[in-house]
C-alpha cells in the first residue's frame, strides 16, 4: 500500500495549521488519494501506473484549493487561510439559514414530518393557551383597565367572602367617595326577546346609566346611556345591543337604532351598539344587550333598588388618578361603617372588600381553582410537546449520525465547534418556526371550531357563553416561547453531540461498523423510553375517563328521563301573577293531556341533574326552636300533581301531590329517604310536620320517595323535599310530559297550544329530558375527550419515534446482519433480534409510565364516576394495548431486516 502522508504534509505545511487540524487533513486526503489509487487499480492499471496517476493529482498545484473550496462549498466551512482568527458569534446568520434552507430542502420527506410533529405538537398547546388567555390573562377591553376596581361585601356569617352589594348601599358609595371618579353596577339576568312573535331567551345585564361612561366603552352605532336618567323608575325604556346580538339577530342593520324592541312584553327602543371586542365584565359571559336598572319591571327584580337586605348588585369603580386602591378601601370602608350605624337592621358586620379587577377572572371563590386547573390542563398538554421533541431529538441524531463524515470534514477544515453548533441549530430553530406557523393555524381552526361550539351550547341556566377566542399578542409570545423551548428540547444534545466528532474518529467509526460492531444509540433509545412512558400516562388518563364517562351513563340517577319531553315556561317575564300563572299551566295541561301518546303531565320548578340547586333551610316539629343545629339545610323543588308517576320515581311510602291539594288547603311535603331517616330515623314519617325557616306554619309529610341524584351523578344520598307548587306561587315551571311514539307533534302541539293561550309568554328550553340533564355528563364527556385525544396524540407519535429508532439501528446493524444470515441464521431469527430491541425499549417505558401514572393520575380522582384513579384493569390493560402498538411500530423495519440479502449486507459500507 502506498504511504501518501509524508507528500500530503509537504503540500500543506505553506498553510501553517495547527497541528490536530494538520493531521486530521492529512487522514482525510489521504483516504482520498487511496479511494483514487483503489479504483484505478479496479479499472486494470498495474499498481505502478494507478500510483503515479494518484501521484500525479497531488502534484497538481490547484488540487487544495479545488477540494478546500468544494468543502467549503458543500460543508459550509470556514475558509482555511494562514492566521485567520475566527468570526463574531452572530457573524453570518444569513449565511447560516440559507444553508439551513438548502439542508432541508435536500430532505423534503425529513422536513414534512418534523414540521407536523411540531405542528401537532406546538399547535395543542397554543390552542389550549388560547383559551386560557381568554379566561385567565387577557385584560378586559376598556379604557385604562388597570384603574379598575371590584367592589364586595364580606359577612362573617356567610359561605362566600366575596358578595355582591344592595343597590341602596351602592348608592351611597357612589355619592359619597371622593377617590373614585365613578362607581357602576351591574346585575345578569335572562329575559324573553319577543323579534317575530314568538319569544326566545336572550341572556341580558340590567346596568346603572353610568356604566359605560365609567368603563369608557363607546358604541359603533348610535350612543350609551345618559347620566342620572335611571333615577325614577320605569322612565327609561332603551337598550344598547351587543356587537354578536346585533349581528346575529338583527341582521347588523344599522336602520336599528332608535327602532323597538319587544322584552317581556314591554316596548324598549334600541339607542346604541356596543363595539365588538366588549362583552361586559364577567369573562365568558356574553351578554346580548343592557337595560338601564330603573326598567326593574322588565328585569322582573321586584322592588330591589330600595332593599338594603337585598345584595345582587356587582360594583366596579374606577380610581382617579393618583388613588390607590388601598386609600380607596381606606374610604369605603369608612362609608360602610357609617352605613352599619345608619341601618344596624341590615349593615351589621357588613364589610367592604376591594380588589384590582385585573385580578378578578369569574368570582374571587373560583379564580384560584381556575389557575389550577389551567396549569394542570397545560401540563398535560405539555407533554405531547414533550413527546414531539423526543421524536425530533431521535431523528436529529439519526441524521447527524448519517452525516457524520460530512460535519467532521467541516471540523477538520476549520469551522469551529460554536459556528457547528450554531448552524445546526439554525436547522432546528427554522423546524420549529415552521411548525409554530403551522401550529397557529391549527390553532385559529380550533377557536373558530370552540366559538361554534359555544355558541350552539345550550344551557339549562338561558345564558350566551362566548370567549372572544382571538390570537393577541400574548398568544404569539406563548407560541415563541414554545417554539424556542422545543428548539433547545430537541436541536441542543444532537447539536453538540454531532459537533463532537474528529475525522479520525469517524473514519475508525466506519471501519469499526465495516467490521461487523454493534453501535450503541443510547441517547435515541432513551428518548424512546420517554416517549413510550409519557404515551402511557397520558393513555392511561384517557382510559379512566372515558370508562368513568361510560359509568356515568349507567349510573342510576333514581328516575327515568327516557321518553319526557320538557318544555320550560316564564309567565313572569309579562308580569303574571301567581294566581294567573296557575290557571295558565292548568289550561296548558289540560290540552297536553289529550294530545295522542301521551301518558302523564306534571310541573315542576326545578329538575335534576341540570345544575338549578335550590336550597332552604327546615327542621321537624318539636326541634325547630332555637336549637340551630336543629335546621338542616336541604334541596327542595316545587312540583305539580303526577310529578313523581311522570318521573318514574317510585313513592315508598304515602301518596304523591294531587288535586286535594290547593292554595288553600294544608300545606303538604314529599321527602326522599335520606331525610326522612335524618328527621324520623326508624319511624314512619307519614303524618309528621316540618317547618320551614322562612314559613311561620308547618307542612304535613305525605309521602316518601326513593333517593336520587339530584346535583350530580356522583353525589351520596343528600336529603331533599319537594313542595306543592300550587301552595308556594311558583310563576315559572317546566312541564314534563311522558309520551310514546316520537317526541315532535308533542313539542309543536305544546307550543302551538303555549301560543294559543297567550302568545307574550316565553316558551324555551323544547327538548328531552335526555337532554335536559345531558349538562351532568358534561364534565366527564369533557375529560374524555380531552384526554382521548391526547392519548391517541401521544400514541402515534411515540409510536413513529420507535418506528423511526428500530428502523434506523437496524439500517446500522445492516453489517451484521449480513454476517448472522451467512453464517446460517433464519430469517425468523433476525426478526426476532431486532423485535427484541423495540420490545425492551417498550418495557422499560411501560415500567416507567406506569410508575409515573401511579402518582399523576390521583388529580384525577374527583373526575371520575365508579372507578379507581388507579384501576387495575385500566393500567394493564393500556398497557398491553401499549406493548402491542409499539411492536407493531418495530415489526415493518424488523420484517424489512429480515429480507436483507446476505451479499448485499456483507458489502455494506
Amino acid at each position: 500500500m502506498p504511504e501518501w502522508k509524508p507528500e500530503i504534509l509537504r503540500r500543506l505545511a505553506p498553510l501553517k495549521l495547527p497541528a490536530t487540524r494538520e493531521a486530521e487533513i492529512v487522514d482525510e486526503i489521504a483516504q482520498h488519494l487511496e479511494d483514487r489509487y483503489q479504483e484505478l487499480l479496479a479499472s486494470g492499471q498495474n499498481e505502478d501506473a494507478a500510483y503515479h496517476t494518484s501521484l500525479d493529482e497531488l502534484e497538481d498545484e490547484d488540487f487544495f484549493a479545488r477540494n478546500l473550496r468544494r468543502v467549503e462549498t458543500e460543508f459550509h466551512c470556514e475558509p482555511i487561510a494562514p492566521g485567520k482568527a475566527s468570526k463574531k458569534f452572530f457573524e453570518g446568520t444569513l449565511q447560516d439559514v440559507r444553508y439551513a434552507v438548502r439542508m432541508l430542502r435536500k430532505s423534503p420527506g425529513f422536513t414534512a414530518v418534523a414540521v407536523l410533529t411540531l405542528a401537532l405538537g406546538i399547535g395543542a398547546n397554543t390552542a389550549l393557551f388560547s383559551v386560557i388567555n381568554a379566561v385567565l390573562f387577557r385584560p378586559l377591553p376598556v379604557a385604562a383597565p388597570h384603574e379598575l376596581i371590584d367592589v364586595y361585601n364580606s359577612s362573617p356569617d356567610e359561605m362566600l367572602s366575596h358578595l355582591p352589594l344592595a343597590y341602596p348601599d351602592y348608592a351611597d358609595f357612589r355619592d359619597n367617595s371622593k377617590t373614585l371618579s365613578g362607581l357602576l353596577g351591574f346585575a345578569p339576568n335572562a329575559l324573553a326577546l319577543d323579534p317575530n312573535g314568538e319569544s326566545e331567551m336572550v341572556t341580558a345585564e340590567g346596568v346603572t346609566s353610568n356604566y359605560f361612561d365609567v368603563l369608557g366603552v363607546q358604541p359603533v352605532l348610535g350612543r350609551s346611556f345618559e347620566a342620572r336618567q335611571d333615577v325614577v323608575s320605569g322612565t327609561y325604556p332603551v337598550v344598547v345591543l351587543s356587537y354578536n346580538s346585533w349581528r346575529r339577530k338583527f341582521n347588523a342593520d344599522p336602520a336599528i337604532i332608535g327602532s323597538t324592541i319587544r322584552l317581556n312584553g314591554n316596548i324598549l327602543t334600541v339607542i346604541g351598539v356596543a363595539p365588538p371586542n366588549f362583552s361586559g365584565l364577567i369573562r365568558g359571559l356574553d351578554p346580548e344587550m343592557w337595560i338601564p336598572l330603573s326598567m326593574e319591571s322588565i328585569l322582573h327584580l321586584g322592588d330591589p333598588l330600595a332593599d338594603r337586605g337585598s345584595q345582587w348588585l356587582f360594583v366596579t369603580g374606577r380610581l382617579r388618578p393618583g388613588v390607590s386602591a388601598s386609600q380607596a378601601q381606606a374610604e369605603l370602608e369608612s362609608i360602610a361603617d357609617g352605613l352599619a350605624l345608619q341601618y344596624p337592621k341590615s349593615n351589621k358586620d357588613r364589610t367592604v372588600v376591594i380588589l384590582p379587577a385585573s385580578q378578578v377572572k369569574i368570582i374571587p371563590e373560583v379564580d384560584g381553582a381556575m389557575y389550577a386547573t389551567s396549569f394542570v390542563l397545560l401540563g398535560f398538554v405539555g407533554l405531547i410537546l414533550l413527546i414531539a421533541c423526543a421524536n425530533l431529538a431521535g431523528m436529529l441524531l439519526a441524521r447527524a449520525s448519517a452525516r457524520r463524515r460530512e460535519i467532521a470534514v467541516r471540523l477538520a477544515m476549520g469551522a469551529s465547534r460554536t459556528r457547528l453548533i450554531r448552524q445546526l441549530l439554525t436547522e432546528s430553530l427554522l423546524l420549529s418556526l415552521l411548525g409554530g406557523s403551522l401550529g397557529l393555524m391549527l390553532t385559529i381552526a380550533f377557536d373558530r371550531l370552540v366559538s361554534q361550539a359555544l355558541q350552539g351550547l345550550r344551557l339549562v341556566i338561558p345564558v350566551q357563553v362566548g370567549l372572544g377566542l382571538t390570537l393577541d399578542y400574548r398568544v404569539f409570545v406563548f407560541t415563541l416561547i414554545a417554539v424556542s423551548g422545543a428548539t433547545l428540547l430537541f436541536g441542543l444534545v444532537p447539536a453538540f453531540k454531532a459537533s463532537g466528532l474528529t475525522l479520525s474518529s469517524t473514519l475508525k467509526e466506519e471501519a469499526a461498523s465495516a467490521g461487523g460492531s454493534r453501535s450503541k444509540h443510547g441517547t435515541l433509545k432513551v428518548l424512546v423510553v420517554g416517549q413510550v412512558a409519557v404515551s402511557l400516562l397520558l393513555l392511561i388518563c384517557a382510559g379512566l375517563s372515558i370508562r368513568s364517562m361510560r359509568n356515568a351513563f349507567r349510573v342510576d340517577p333514581g328516575f327515568n328521563p327516557n321518553d319526557v319531553a320538557t318544555a320550560s315556561f316564564y309567565p313572569s317575564y309579562i308580569g303574571m301573577n301567581a294566581a294567573q300563572s296557575v290557571a295558565f299551566y292548568k289550561s296548558l295541561s289540560d290540552r297536553a293531556q289529550v294530545l295522542p301518546g301521551v301518558r302523564s303531565v306534571a310541573l315542576a320548578e326545578r329538575l335534576p341533574l341540570t345544575f338549578v340547586i335550590q336550597v332552604t333551610s327546615c327542621a321537624p316539629q318539636g326541634k325547630d326552636a332555637d336549637e340551630a343545629k336543629s335546621w338542616q339545610d336541604v334541596d327542595r323543588s316545587n312540583v305539580g300533581p303526577e310529578y313523581s308517576q311522570t318521573m318514574q320515581i317510585p313513592v315508598l311510602r304515602g301518596r304523591e301531590f294531587d288535586e286535594r291539594d290547593t292554595a288553600s288547603s294544608t300545606a303538604v311535603v314529599i321527602v326522599n329517604e335520606a331525610l326522612a331517616s335524618l328527621f324520623w330515623p326508624g319511624q314512619d314519617p307519614i303524618g309528621r310536620r316540618i317547618r320551614f325557616r322562612q314559613d311561620k306554619d308547618y307542612s304535613e309529610v305525605v309521602g316518601v320517595v326513593r333517593n336520587g341524584k339530584y346535583r350530580t351523578l356522583g353525589e351520596q344520598p343528600r336529603p331533599f323535599v319537594y313542595r306543592a307548587a300550587v301552595q308556594h306561587g311558583s310563576p315559572d315551571l317546566t312541564m314534563l310530559i311522558r309520551f310514546t311514539g316520537d317526541s315532535r307533534p308533542v313539542f309543536s302541539a305544546v307550543r302551538e297550544d303555549a301560543r294559543q293561550l297567550d302568545s307574550r309568554i316565553p316558551v324555551m328550553q323544547l327538548q328531552s329530558l335526555e337532554d335536559k340533564i345531558s349538562v351532568s355528563l358534561l364534565l366527564p364527556q369533557i375529560g374524555a375527550t380531552f384526554f382521548g385525544l391526547l392519548g391517541m396524540l401521544g400514541l402515534v407519535l411515540a409510536s413513529v419515534g420507535l418506528y423511526g429508532v428500530i428502523a434506523y439501528t437496524a439500517s446500522q446493524r445492516t453489517h451484521e446482519i449480513g454476517i448472522r444470515m451467512a453464517l446460517g441464521a433464519k430469517p425468523l431469527e433476525i426478526l426476532r433480534l431486532v423485535l427484541r430491541q423495540g420490545l425492551v425499549l417498550a418495557l422499560v417505558g411501560v415500567a416507567v409510565g406506569l410508575a409515573t401514572a401511579l402518582a399523576v393520575t390521583r388529580v384525577l380522582s374527583t373526575m371520575l364516576y365508579g372507578i379507581s384513579a388507579t384501576d387495575a384493569v385500566t393500567f394493564v390493560g393500556i398497557s398491553l394495548f401499549l406493548l402491542f402498538v409499539t411492536m407493531m411500530a418495530s415489526y415493518i423495519p424488523a420484517r424489512r431486516a429480515m429480507r436483507v440479502d446476505p451479499m448485499v449486507a456483507l458489502r455494506y459500507e
